[in-house]
């Protein structure tokens, strides 16, 4: 795994629907906007609680992990190909950048924590690409631990013992022991592409783009079938 990069300090744009996720999960929600931007809100009455504009370079958002005292996102940079986990203060302060990339494995995934780990999907970038599940130290932002996967994995969550992966537009879900033996791969039942996934009071809360391709939801799924318990149906995105 590279070592940590150095980054020039300039505002990073975060998607709403991305925060949305951790606005159902933890009801901490984080936008990061240019100074003086205004963050679109996703639903008349549903306000974030907090805005906290985030200090240093972030390319393409795709995960997004709040915990008391840090924020840690994970950014693609098409351009050049190469993945990113950034470490942020609750204050917006960038703490560290460490590129993530894995030979042809640019594409980092939703992430989630699980003690003093953090779990990140780093994908080939087209469907049916390969992936590594990697476990990074949250403190140091150093691996810890990987298994490979043949199936690109953009989104993840953590269960005790088991861990649960989506793959390239959520066609399946992968549930996986924490060294990697599989253990099933169901076919997704709501047609929801899913970008960021937790395990929160025994559901897997996951968010995404509905199968109109504007349209966003939350929903709570059950574990064991994936099907939906709840949703959280959010608007559509601007053009």
């Amino acid at each position: 795994m590279p070592l940590p990069v150095g980054v020039p300090s300039r505002p990073g744009v975060v998607r709403w629907r991305y925060a949305a996720a951790v606005l159902a999960c933890l009801a901490a929600p984080v936008w990061a906007a240019p100074e003086n931007a205004q963050p679109r809100m996703p639903e008349p009455g549903l306000a974030p609680a907090r805005t906290i504009q985030l200090r240093g370079t972030v390319f393409h958002v795709q995960g997004l992990e709040i915990e008391a005292d840090a924020i840690y996102v994970t950014s693609l940079n098409k351009k050049a190909q190469r993945g990113y986990l950034h470490k942020f203060t609750r204050t917006g302060d960038l703490v560290r950048t460490v590129e993530i990339t894995d030979g042809a494995r640019d594409h980092p995934g939703g992430i989630t924590r699980d003690g003093d780990g953090l779990w990140v999907p780093i994908a080939e970038s087209h469907a049916g690409g390969s992936a590594r599940i990697v476990r990074f130290d949250r403190h140091t932002l150093e691996p810890l631990a990987s298994f490979e996967v043949a199936d690109h994995i953009g989104a993840i969550a953590v269960d005790g013992e088991r861990i649960y992966g989506a793959n390239w537009r959520t066609k399946s879900f992968y549930v996986w022991r924490r060294d990697g033996t599989p253990l099933a791969s169901p076919t997704n039942p709501t047609q929801v592409q899913y970008q960021d996934m937790k395990m929160t009071g025994g559901a897997l809360v996951a968010s995404g783009l509905m199968p109109d391709g504007r349209s966003g939801a939350v929903d709570w799924l059950d574990p064991e079938t994936f099907a939906p318990r709840r949703r959280l149906a959010l608007g559509k995105m601007a053009n």
